[in-house]
């Protein structure tokens, strides 16, 4: 599943899960960008421990989506499948 720009829905949904997360130390909330959907979350944050929490959050979010997507599209080809089968025997 390769897009040419980055699902902006889901870049979204992984912004506000950040903003949500601030430094316990330094009290300041990550910088998050994700250039494309296939490649990781981009993290810029105070200290390398906070930025490992939010990489974790926000790697997990962009990996589902992607799990979700390709399940949807499997089940989508095996309905196809199935469908084109049952027509074909109905012949």
């Amino acid at each position: 599943m390769k897009l040419k720009r980055p699902n902006k829905a889901l870049e979204q949904q992984i912004k506000e899960a950040a903003k949500k997360e601030l430094c316990p130390i330094h009290r300041q909330r990550a910088d998050v960008s994700m250039p494309d959907e296939n490649e990781e979350v981009k993290v810029m944050a105070c200290c390398v421990f906070f930025k490992n929490d939010v990489l974790l959050i926000t790697e997990r979010m962009r990996k589902d989506l992607i799990f979700r997507a390709e399940k949807t599209l499997e089940r989508l080809e095996r309905e196809r499948l199935k469908e084109k089968f049952k027509n074909k025997n109905k012949d």
